[in-house]
């Protein structure tokens, strides 16, 4: 009998344990999509982000930067989820029998979301920082416009039939500054993008 009474307490926590790792993972997506776009001047609030999109940032940008220093990038991020999945587990006796331990632990848990919010939105200003350079993940954007004149920069964001470019310079020349254009598909007489090697 005990045995499937801890079996049943284990699988109750482990459900909690993934809605607490949801609202993280979605938070650090907000975070840094939020902090990536205004870095460029754009407000994220107008491109309608869905939740899914949200969320599987939160969770990809734990995969796409190996930078792990503690302070910015994703390392404090996974230092984080190990710690809510191993802290309960090593504690998980007490968790059933002492009310002073669990209050400590859900306040650790909220105590953790500044942190996480922190980390992300670090992590995402760091992205558009090295987006904007020599280390840039965007694609190449060549386009001309009804006035017979090539345009390139680099694309950060096609939603809607709208293109968000930075960098935009005549073609042939560098580009300078942190400026954003922004462009419906219609005022391309051609547009041509080629993924950053």
């Amino acid at each position: 009998m005990p045995d499937s009474e801890d079996s049943g307490w284990l699988v109750s926590n482990a459900v909690k344990m993934v809605g607490i790792y949801a609202s993280y993972v979605f938070l650090s997506g907000w975070a840094f999509l939020d902090s990536y776009f205004r870095f460029f001047s754009i407000d994220p609030k107008s491109l309608d982000i869905s939740f899914y999109e949200t969320l599987t940032k939160g969770f990809t940008i734990l995969f796409s930067d190996w930078s792990f220093s503690i302070t910015s990038g994703t390392a404090a991020l996974w230092v984080v989820y190990i710690l809510i999945l191993v802290v309960p587990i090593l504690v998980e006796k007490s968790l059933k029998t002492n009310l002073v331990i669990r209050i400590v632990m859900v306040l650790c848990f909220a105590g953790l979301l500044p942190v996480i919010y922190l980390v992300a939105r670090s992590a995402g200003e760091e992205r558009a920082r090295l987006d904007t350079g020599d280390r840039t993940r965007l694609a190449d954007i060549f386009f001309t416009l009804p006035n017979d004149t090539t345009y390139h920069g680099k694309l950060v964001l096609l939603r809607s039939g709208t293109y968000f470019i930075h960098g935009v310079v005549p073609l042939g020349q560098a580009a300078t500054g942190k400026q954003m254009w922004i462009f419906p598909a219609e005022k391309f007489k051609e547009a041509k993008v080629t993924e950053h090697q």
